[in-house]
């Protein structure tokens, strides 16, 4: 391995922030770059999909869009620096949720990766998440700021979270209408463990409608995910589990935009 790039999710929610280190020996210095939830570069592809990539040639366009037709490589820092980048290991940083994006990079002349070296990778990313989750101090579920704030016990959150499991339901509307808890402190206890912004009803918000062509009120409703901002080059998505990355892969065929927030 030549170089690795270690990204960590930033609090908006739309992108992930690189320390780039590596290439030559000497050099201890680090340069950030941000890079977007998208399906348009490798590091935001993962951290959209939360799926990892073992890339034998960067530069190979068939092998990219093979994985997604708007996949590609871009190689303006790499050249800057006369970097020779082949193949590639990218795999998510993450918990229950996104936590960072991991790269290793080898170049021309190299040898490629491996299922044996994307194993390996594996156990490291999960060594660094759990570094991540606490050097963050975020909270271990999506309402346990609810339970540190004493607005309900660990015992009766578990018997909510039973209970919708068994019946149906909502957590979120079960604590607001049995146990009086407001909409703003869960959407803050959401958005504490999602590390995504919380948004809140408006019922005066104008919908984006040409992001919503061709989508049926029906599938939204059922499907619990919603484009609330934006256009086809950067999208605002409402959506109940930011942690689920099967919902986001269909949002983002559905959608077809480039980025997403």
């Amino acid at each position: 391995m030549r170089l690795f790039t270690i990204y960590q999710s930033v609090d908006n929610g739309k992108e992930i922030l690189a320390s780039i280190k590596g290439g030559d020996p000497d050099d201890d210095d680090s340069v950030q770059i941000r890079v977007p939830f998208s399906t348009t570069s490798l590091a935001g592809y993962v951290a959209l999909s939360q799926k990892p990539l073992v890339i034998r040639n960067v530069k190979d366009s068939q092998e990219l869009t093979d994985i997604h037709p708007r996949l590609q490589f871009d190689s303006s820092f790499s050249e800057a620096k006369g970097w020779k980048v082949k193949s590639q290991i990218v795999i998510p940083i993450k918990d229950e949720i996104l936590l960072g994006v991991m790269q290793l990079i080898n170049f021309e002349g190299d040898r490629d990766f491996t299922k044996t070296d994307l194993k390996h990778a594996m156990m490291v990313s999960q060594m660094l998440a759990k570094q991540f989750r606490s050097s963050l101090q975020s909270t271990q579920g999506p309402y346990d700021y609810l339970v540190q704030k004493g607005k309900i016990s660990s015992v009766e959150l578990e018997d909510v979270q039973n209970k919708v499991s068994l019946y149906g339901g909502s957590v979120s509307r079960v604590l607001m209408d049995e146990y009086n808890i407001e909409a703003d402190l869960i959407g803050q206890s959401l958005e504490l463990y999602y590390r995504v912004p919380y948004m809140k009803y408006d019922p005066e918000l104008e919908l984006p409608t040409d992001l919503l062509e061709n989508i049926g009120e029906s599938y939204l409703r059922s499907n619990l995910w919603l484009p609330v901002a934006g256009n086809k080059e950067e999208a605002v998505i409402l959506i109940d589990d930011p942690s689920d990355y099967q919902r986001i892969m269909e949002i983002q065929g559905v959608v077809n935009a480039r980025n997403y927030i």
